[in-house]
């Protein structure tokens, strides 16, 4: 077929696409415009991997030519037309010489992708090639890591096998280090969501090429293998990711994503549900003058580039200049099916709910709503959802509860899609809450898919498909769902108590799995009051399996994008904070990684407390370099006295700071006076600075005493002073971030960032923040202060390179409502609101 002889024909050659052309829809025409006409996709990289292939407009007039256009069309669910306007608009689409056509994908470029973090740990290593998402399938999408040899295909034309060495980042491609590992699962998740409502398994276990072989008839078993693999010199560089399309029924014929020319675990996986698509029927979401459209805002086409934005989702083709109508979803299906509706979509068919409590569902392509009803004495009923992964969604839903008569009670569509940025992996977050006072009845509960603006702007319920979480509470005497703002509460210290210690089971629970949560119960034991709202809690990673960080929080909300403790491999790293419980009693403790968490509490927040507080600029009172409060670098084992100036304090706020151990350990702060507690207030490693921040009761003179299991210099800030004469009151809010310079630019080094503060209805005299300095070139240090004094002679947190550090601090804001954190090493630095102190009410 691929051969045009003499003058004439190589004349027709040149002025044919030109005719075409010219017959072409505008839209189409522009584009075509644009593209080479003559050369083989990729050159002679191209004529290596796909012997006799070619592309564009020469592609099409040698179909013309040998009559075969509209055969090969067929073969692809294309009419002849939109075959032609295929291969004249998209320059990947290549034919090859049997007739078949396929996809040589372009790698991003380094503007176009996305800067995530690394991806949670996979908490067990050895199960990392057995990962199924539905393994009740039969019908399979493998993804193929661990390296392999593809022979008998359409790609070995060429008559050679292809050899594709294993998955490899780190150089070493005999083994996988926990960082590769990660990331495979990370990958794994991506595919997983996007194919999650049809009826496939998608997997990283082989099941062996003949199960992946349609032996045609009635075989009910097969599927796609999609290596990824660094290898693409059988194909030539620059590429992404190659597929036949329409191949996944034909023969095993593998779809490669190269995994060395995408850049991070994001990449890879949007690489491979592309090339998956491909292999099911899928062409390219365009643009005007682009083959591949990257999409708007957080959301992307995965038919197109959707490597910078953090929510992919099948599309129809609905945006603004949009070049394909495929129905995507439609199209997968023909070879798939849909993924069985779960829960019934009328109110005769809902599934009840006993009451009270949580469930989980889906929502599928062809499941325009779920419907559940619930029983409600006298009260409220109060529902909250939320996707269920928190690593990788598609789905955007709203909800809307009806009483027995149909009528509309009550009915929420978030407004917002937040995008998940370093640190978190998690792309989006939203959450759908409604409430109502009912009477006595049965109410029906609803979950549809939802949209954000426009097509164009945002996206539409078209691909908004995925697992969520629904929590209801219904009933007589009970409170609302969601935490509301408690009032204003005051202290309580107390000798540092532990509440959970995940090394020993302390609190009921092991070790949390990557992207997993504690819940940690403040309110209501160890004799803590019922009406406590908020507490402050010392929270540690210990062991984890890579770099992550930790976000405390209130059970009831999704976890925010924040974080309270940032720390690397194998660190034992601590951070206080003052922590708003739910209305429970509760407080959750998120992990990126797989890590042991230890959640010590230092004082209570609650309306009946005595002690207010007082808030001033920080000021050193105790550093054993210099000999400050009486006393040199403390002996393993040893006890440093502080005299922290407030003798009528019942407790008070302080930084304190390890540096230079001679060996790792951990410091203790505790009232003078008492035996020191099973409880740490400072992690800390050989040689560095460490701080951290804890509000700690004082002996009756207004003494602390702090406890090395090392030998170590300390140093002591005072930041507030609480007392029954202290004149604000604590608010406590749910974390929320500031500020973050990742956004505008590394702040330099001897700079200031100031940062505004959301009125709580009051003038807050000072916050409680979390500040974290991250990408910082060199060691330093960051100092949070009130911008109307001078950076005080005292530190917030030691940035160490190579790692992001973070810790509390409460900062006094005024009438300006703004704070201010000096920096002496560039680097970019974060600010989270954890609360305000407002005057006494």
């Amino acid at each position: 077929m691929r051969t045009v002889e003499g003058v004439v024909c190589r004349i027709f050659r040149i002025l044919f696409p030109a005719l075409v052309v010219a017959l072409l829809p505008v839209a189409a025409r522009a584009d075509a415009l644009e593209r080479p006409t003559s050369a083989p996709l990729g050159g002679a990289r191209q004529a290596e991997g796909v012997p006799g292939a070619l592309s564009g407009a020469e592609a099409f007039v040698s179909l013309v030519l040998d009559g075969e256009l509209a055969d090969v069309a067929s073969g692809v669910d294309l009419s002849a037309a939109e075959l032609a306007n295929t291969l004249l608009t998209d320059a990947s689409v290549f034919v090859t010489a049997n007739d078949t056509d396929g996809s040589a994908d372009e790698a991003p470029g380094p503007g176009e992708l996305t800067t995530a973090a690394a991806p949670p740990t996979h908490t067990d290593a050895s199960s990392i090639f057995t990962l199924h998402s539905r393994p009740d399938m039969t019908l399979t999408i493998l993804l193929d890591f661990d390296g392999h040899v593809t022979s008998n295909t359409q790609w070995n034309d060429h008559g050679v096998d292809i050899v594709s060495a294993p998955f490899d980042r780190d150089g070493n491609p005999g083994s996988l280090s926990p960082a590769e590992i990660a990331e495979i699962e990370a990958v794994w998740r991506i595919v997983a969501e996007d194919f999650a409502p049809f009826g496939v398994d998608v997997t990283t276990q082989d099941p062996g090429t003949e199960a992946l072989r349609y032996a045609g008839g009635g075989d009910a078993e097969y599927g796609t293998r999609v290596v990824i693999s660094p290898t693409d010199d059988w194909f030539g560089h620059g590429y992404g990711g190659v597929a036949y399309i329409k191949s996944f029924k034909s023969n095993s014929t593998p779809a490669f994503v190269f995994s060395n020319n995408l850049g991070t675990f994001k990449s890879v996986g949007d690489a491979s549900s592309h090339e998956s698509g491909h292999t099911l029927g899928l062409l390219h979401d365009g643009a005007p003058q682009k083959t591949y459209y990257s999409g708007h805002g957080v959301w992307g086409p995965i038919m197109g580039a959707s490597y910078p934005r953090p929510l992919a989702q099948w599309s129809s083709g609905e945006y603004a200049g949009a070049t394909n109508g495929q129905d995507d979803l439609a199209v997968v299906a023909k070879f798939l099916g849909y993924r069985t509706d779960d829960h019934g979509d009328t109110s005769s068919t809902a599934t009840l709910l006993a009451g009270s409590g949580e469930t989980s569902g889906f929502v599928g392509a062809d499941d325009a709503v779920d419907v559940f009803a619930v029983d409600v004495s006298a009260g409220v009923i109060d529902v909250q959802l939320t996707p269920s992964s928190v690593v990788s969604s598609n789905l955007f839903a709203s909800i809307t509860i009806r009483d027995s008569n149909g009528t509309v009670i009550a009915a929420h569509t978030p407004d917002y899609v937040t995008s998940k940025s370093e640190p978190s992996t998690r792309p989006i977050d939203w959450v759908a809450h409604a409430s109502s006072v009912v009477p006595d009845g049965r109410y029906t509960v609803e979950v549809r898919p939802a949209g954000l603006g426009t097509p164009s702007t945002g996206f539409s319920t078209y691909g908004s498909h995925g697992s969520y979480r629904l929590t209801v509470v219904a009933g007589a005497g009970y409170p609302p769902l969601s935490p509301r703002l408690p009032g204003q509460v005051r202290l309580t210290p107390i000798q540092p108590v532990r509440l959970a210690d995940t090394r020993s089971g302390q609190g009921g629970s092991g070790r949390v799995a990557a992207d997993g949560v504690l819940r940690v119960q403040v309110a209501g034991t160890v004799g803590i009051p019922g009406d406590v709202t908020a507490a402050a809690l010392n929270v540690t990673a210990v062991g984890p399996d890579t770099g992550g960080f930790l976000t405390v929080y209130p059970c009831a909300e999704t976890p925010p994008t924040t974080s309270t403790v940032n720390f690397a491999p194998g660190r034992d790293i601590a951070n206080s904070t003052i922590a708003t419980l739910a209305i429970d009693g509760y407080v959750c403790v998120y992990s990126s990684v797989a890590t042991n968490v230890i959640v010590d509490l230092t004082a209570w927040f609650s309306p009946d407390a005595a002690a207010g507080m007082s808030a001033t600029a920080a000021r050193r009172v105790g550093d054993t370099r210099s000999g400050l409060g009486g006393s040199g670098r403390l002996a393993a084992g040893g006890v440093l006295t502080v005299a922290t100036g407030d003798a009528g304090a019942s407790a008070v706020a302080l930084n304190v700071t390890a540096v230079g151990a001679d060996e790792a350990g951990f410091l203790t702060v505790y009232p003078c006076g008492t035996v020191p507690p099973v409880a740490s207030t400072v992690n800390f490693a050989a040689g560095e600075a460490r701080p951290n921040n804890t509000i700690v009761a004082a002996a009756p003179d207004g003494l602390v005493c702090v406890f090395s299991s090392a030998a170590v210099d300390v140093i002591v800030d005072v930041t507030a002073a609480f007392s029954a004469s202290g004149t604000l009151e604590y608010l406590p809010a749910a974390p929320q971030r500031l500020v973050d310079t990742r956004a505008t630019g590394v702040v330099s080094a001897g700079g200031t960032i100031a940062f505004g503060v959301p009125s709580p209805g009051a003038t807050a005299g000072a916050v409680s923040v979390n500040v974290t300095a991250t990408g910082h070139d060199t060691d330093g240090f960051s100092t949070a202060f009130g911008c109307a004094t001078q950076v005080p002679d005292a530190s917030t947190l030691n940035q160490r390179l190579g790692e992001a550090d973070a810790n509390g601090a409460i900062v006094p804001t005024g009438v300006t409502s703004t704070g201010c954190v000096f920096t002496s090493s560039a680097t970019n630095l974060i600010v989270d609101l954890n609360g305000w102190w407002v005057p006494a009410g």
